[in-house]
């Protein structure tokens, strides 16, 4: 059973979030009216400081007009595995 207050989207789109100056290619894994979940691009993984944390952040879907594509958050944290790592954003408004 859902216990979130904004149940997530299951998606798998290109993204590029931009951090800093920096863009960093990656797949939104989901997406809620709070927050979001972006797999980064393997090329970039080992790439990401954890002086990020806590840094504004926004990420454009690729596939769709920026107008209606581009999110506004603050990343809470990495989450990462043996292959994967993952960026959690607490989306905000602009």
């Amino acid at each position: 059973m859902e216990k979130r207050s904004s149940p997530r989207i299951e998606l798998d789109l290109a993204v590029t979030a931009v951090v800093d100056g920096a863009r960093i290619p990656c797949t939104i894994k989901n997406l809620s009216d709070t927050g979001a979940f972006l797999l980064v691009d393997s090329n970039y993984r080992d790439t990401l400081p954890d002086e990020l944390i806590d840094k504004r952040a926004f990420f454009t879907i690729n596939a769709m007009p920026q107008s209606m594509s581009t999110f506004y958050g603050r990343i809470v944290r990495f989450c990462c595995d043996v292959k994967k790592r993952f960026i959690a954003v607490q989306l905000i408004n602009n």
